[in-house]
C-alpha cells in the first residue's frame, strides 16, 4: 500500500517519522479521492411539475416524477413500473383531477384538489394508483 523510505542523517535514523509522512500524505490522498468521487443527488421537488399540469410522483416529497399531464383530460391508464405506485402529488391547474386504484377509471378513487398538492398520501391510499384523469374529481 506504501512504501516506507529510509534515510540517515548524520547518522540518526529517522525511520519512523518518514514512515508517519507518508501514512499522513495517503491518507489525506484516500480522503481526496473519495469526496471527488461522491455526486450529489438528484433533489426531487413540486417545482418539477410544470405551470397548467397535474403531477404524479412514485415516492414521498415529490420524488420519482411518473406522471405529467394538462388538465382537462379523461381517463389514461398507468403503464410500467409507475402502476401502483403513486405517493405523492401536485395539481397545478384551475380544475379538480382525480386517480383511481383500478385501470379505467373504475376503483377506489382519490380527489387531487384544483392548485393543491399532497407530499405524502394516506398509507390506505398509497402505491394504488393505476388510471387517473385531469379533467374533473371522483
Amino acid at each position: 500500500m506504501y512504501s516506507v523510505i529510509r534515510t540517515r542523517h548524520a547518522g540518526v535514523s529517522n525511520y519512523g517519522e518518514v514512515d508517519m509522512r507518508i501514512r499522513m500524505i495517503a491518507a489525506v490522498g484516500a480522503v481526496f479521492f473519495a469526496a471527488a468521487s461522491l455526486t450529489a443527488p438528484a433533489q426531487a421537488a413540486f417545482s418539477d411539475c410544470d405551470a397548467d399540469r397535474v403531477c404524479i410522483w412514485g415516492n414521498n416529497d415529490y420524488a420519482w416524477l411518473i406522471g405529467e399531464r394538462p388538465g382537462g383530460e379523461g381517463v389514461a391508464n398507468i403503464g410500467g413500473e409507475a402502476n401502483n405506485e403513486m405517493d405523492s402529488w401536485g395539481n397545478r391547474t384551475t380544475r379538480r383531477s382525480a386517480g383511481y386504484a383500478d385501470r379505467g377509471g373504475v376503483g377506489d378513487c382519490q380527489s387531487f384538489a384544483a392548485g393543491s398538492r399532497d407530499n405524502n398520501v394516506s398509507p390506505v391510499n398509497s402505491d394504488e394508483l393505476s388510471s387517473w384523469k385531469t379533467n374533473g374529481g371522483c
